[in-house]
């Protein structure tokens, strides 16, 4: 490191060196202190250890920071391990730079150069100085931001740079993915920071139309075969351009190929072809490229992936970097639409930079948000289109294409071999690898390390819409009973049939809970009931602590509608029930009348339920008597959950749990009376049965309101350590319900034992929760009380 110490001292020039190693001191001095408790002083005196300085090592990244150089690129210079080098960067020079900005994003090159340059670090704007024989054909740079394309922006670079060996790469993705707008804006940056290292930099292209905030709109120079490309080349590499070009236009192809080949080796020179999916010719093309001299690099951007080493994917951008993409836009623009709303769009645009530059362009132009949202939603508008239409046609009619389809019935990636089970196909057959091959060319489809293929939200919505249309009906419903049974099959496995208890595995469904949605979204449609029950059943009690209710709640009408169309009185039973459940637990005065109705329309089935559903009934209807205050309505109730609770047939597990919920709703009764010696003994009888049984969600609950009963006695600490017990519990598993309620009770707890601070962190979790869940009235409570606070 000694002999390359003073290495980038260049900079200096355009940078004030002296400044920064000083304030980045200061910053490392703080950073240093505040680990150990300590306070640094602003202006530490001469001699103390906590006049910290960068050291030499840090000088010297922070000069080849300033260059603009690459991770990569930087270590090729220092001679040193790159991983190991960002490793040191990030703990160190990174974060000082953040701290010294105030940035508490993601750290990104390019934002943090341009933020120094604001700041009194910038000595000048440093002239482009050009060099001396370089000559470029560009076009203008994209003035679309890169966000979220740091990575991919640092490995270009480093090729552009440094990497001699490798002569070709590809930028590859779906249209719109911002293929073009990378590469320009890299090379525009090298030729600013006078650090090309070409002559001589062509841009051709053989794209046809352009994707724009304005709409889409038609390529006038497109150079879609050979014989165009190489006159682009003779006319810009040739002195009289002109009369050279009309000349060698009329020799036969080989002998253009010798003269561009003769005028290309004459020095280093970088050579863009943009959308070479449109060539006419691409075999030719490839094979005059392949023979070009060492003098030339070629970058390729491609809808599909072309068989070449080096290459970068672009797919969908982070969610956040998209977010930002708008976000920046938002103070100049003036526009007034809320932070949900932007997220709302980005997520339309499938996150992808194209869709949401012509979002941009639609709202700069005055267009409602709603309306922009609504166009990038419909799955056939152009702009998906645009995106999607390529892969569909040239996948149509084959295997690959049924790959395709079934890809787009996945909200996640997934294994080839589930998209061979739901194709019918043998997933170890050759014929199978074959055209999972020719799926995998399609940039469209995300290839993922572990080996899953994957669409964006955009393209899944084309092509699930689209793509029917190019199957056989007998063969989509063949393809949709397989994706239908794998299902079935894999809520089963992963699923929890008793709806009153978390699962152990919540993890499994969280993946795949979006594809579930489909599915049962399906079954409705096509009238299969049988089949949703067999898929909702065991995620009755997942949608339920994972706050679905709204998606449950229409989900039951359409499902109690069905039944009444088929005279299944068994099922509408259950979905009326479900419906009561779910509207019962929201706990507001109009949610409770509608789970009356349905549980009075629940029991004018009572001949079609088993004694599970009956006990189930009956003690959701003891619930809501005391609830209501109406004590004889509940002790009938409880007569008839009494009667259940000895009743011979009934499971035992079932029998005990009855107990468990029967004893906690009396403890409620009691606590509504002021009776807390009476609630205690009660809920703690109940929790002593649940714990007996395992029931971890009962135990949650009872914990909970054991905890408000100490806080009534003003035992403080021990309710906070009852509440903090049940929080713990429903927060390992997002109990939203629960989590809501423990941190209502653990505000008002907080707040007794005089922590406002605390109460007031508690009070703004539980508001949110209860947002969540629609339960207004509880968040309103809530809201209420932080006002007092």
């Amino acid at each position: 490191m000694d002999s390359k110490s003073t290495l980038f001292q260049e900079v200096g020039c355009e940078w004030n060196l002296e400044g920064l190693y000083r304030d980045l001191g200061r910053v490392k001095a703080r950073l240093l202190w505040a680990k150990r408790g300590l306070p640094c002083p602003e202006f530490p005196a001469t001699g103390d250890p906590r006049r910290s300085q960068l050291s030499r090592a840090e000088r010297l990244y922070l000069r080849g920071f300033l260059t603009g150089m690459s991770i990569e690129a930087l270590a090729t210079v220092l001679e040193v391990n790159a991983n190991a080098l960002r490793t040191e960067l990030t703990n160190k020079l990174y974060t000082y730079l953040k701290t010294l900005l105030n940035w508490e994003g993601r750290f990104c090159r390019r934002r943090i150069l341009a933020m120094l340059a604001e700041r009194p670090y910038r000595i000048s704007s440093a002239p482009i100085a050009e060099h001396q024989n370089l000559k470029v054909y560009l076009p203008a740079q994209d003035s679309a931001i890169l966000e979220g394309r740091d990575r991919e922006w640092e490995h270009l670079i480093h090729w552009l740079q440094l990497n001699q060996e490798e002569r070709f790469l590809v930028i590859e993705g779906a249209g719109g993915t911002g293929k073009t707008a990378l590469a320009l804006a890299s090379v525009h940056y090298l030729i600013q920071k006078n650090s090309c290292p070409f002559q001589r930099v062509l841009f051709t292209s053989a794209k046809t139309h352009y994707l724009t905030g304005m709409g889409l709109l038609p390529g006038w120079r497109s150079q879609q075969t050979l014989e165009q490309l190489l006159s682009e080349i003779l006319q810009n590499l040739t002195f009289d351009s002109d009369r050279i070009t009309s000349e060698w236009n009329d020799r036969p192809l080989p002998d253009q190929m010798r003269q561009a080949w003769t005028l290309m080796a004459q020095q280093p020179m970088l050579l863009i072809l943009d959308s070479f999916e449109e060539m006419t010719d691409p075999q030719a093309t490839l094979a005059f490229l392949y023979e070009l001299p060492a003098t030339v690099k070629v970058l390729f951007t491609c809808r599909y992936r072309l068989p070449i080493a080096r290459s970068l994917h672009l797919g969908s951008l982070e969610p956040e970097a998209a977010l930002r993409w708008i976000t920046q836009r938002v103070p100049e623009a003036g526009w007034p639409w809320s932070l949900g709303q932007y997220r709302r769009l980005v997520a339309a645009a499938g996150f992808l930079p194209g869709p949401i530059a012509w979002g941009l362009g639609q709202l700069a132009a005055g267009q409602p948000i709603a309306w922009v949202t609504a166009q990038l939603e419909q799955p056939d508008h152009w702009v998906t289109q645009f995106y999607c239409a390529n892969t569909l046609e040239a996948l149509g009619g084959q295997l690959a294409g049924q790959f395709l389809l079934a890809l787009s019935w996945f909200a996640v990636p997934v294994q080839p071999a589930l998209l061979a089970q739901v194709a019918g196909v043998d997933p170890t057959a050759h014929a199978t690898w074959a055209h999972l091959a020719k799926l995998a060319e399609q940039s469209m489809v995300t290839l993922h390390g572990d080996g899953h293929y994957g669409l964006s939200s955009l393209a899944r919505r084309y092509v699930a819409t689209v793509g029917v249309d190019r199957l056989a009906a007998t063969q989509e419903m063949a393809m949709r009973e397989r994706w239908l049974q794998w299902a079935i099959d894999y809520v089963q496995q992963h699923g929890q049939g008793d709806r009153l208890e978390w699962l152990t595995d919540h993890q499994a469904i969280d993946r795949h809970w979006d594809t579930l949605n489909q599915v049962l979204d399906w079954c409705l449609a096509a009238g299969r009931l049988e089949s949703f029950w067999q898929v909702f059943q065991p995620l009755r009690g997942y949608s339920h602590f994972r706050g679905h209710w709204p998606e449950r709640i229409a989900r039951d009408a359409k499902a109690i509608e069905l039944a009444r169309q088929q005279q299944n009185s068994a099922l509408e039973a259950r979905f009326l029930f479900d419906r009561g459940w779910t509207h019962a637990l929201r706990n507001d005065s109009q949610s409770l009348r509608q789970a009356c109705a349905d549980f009075e329309a629940v029991w004018q089935l009572r001949d079609h339920l088993d004694l599970d559903l009956q006990s189930d009934l009956a003690i959701n209807q003891l619930r809501l008597a005391y609830e209501q205050g109406s004590i004889d309505h509940g002790d009938r109730w409880k007569h008839r959950v009494e009667q259940l609770i000895h009743h011979p047939q009934l499971n035992a597990e079932h029998r005990l749990r009855l107990e468990c919920q029967s004893l906690y709703y009396e403890g409620d009764l009691a606590q509504q009376a002021q009776n807390s010696t009476e609630a205690l003994r009660l809920y703690t009888t109940a929790l002593k049965k649940a714990q007996a049984l395992g029931w971890q969600r009962g135990t949650a609950y009872i914990q909970s309101s054991i905890g408000q009963v100490r806080m009534a006695q003003g035992q403080y600490s021990r309710a906070l350590r009852e509440l903090e017990a049940s929080y713990q519990l429903a927060a390992v598993i997002v109990d939203q319900r629960c989590c809501a309620y423990c941190c209502k009770h653990l505000a008002r707890a907080a707040l007794a034992g005089r922590s406002r601070k605390e109460s007031r962190n508690w009070a703004e979790r539980a508001i949110e929760h209860f947002q969540a869940l629609g339960m207004v009235t509880e968040a309103k409570e809530m809201e209420d009380f932080l006002k007092n606070l």
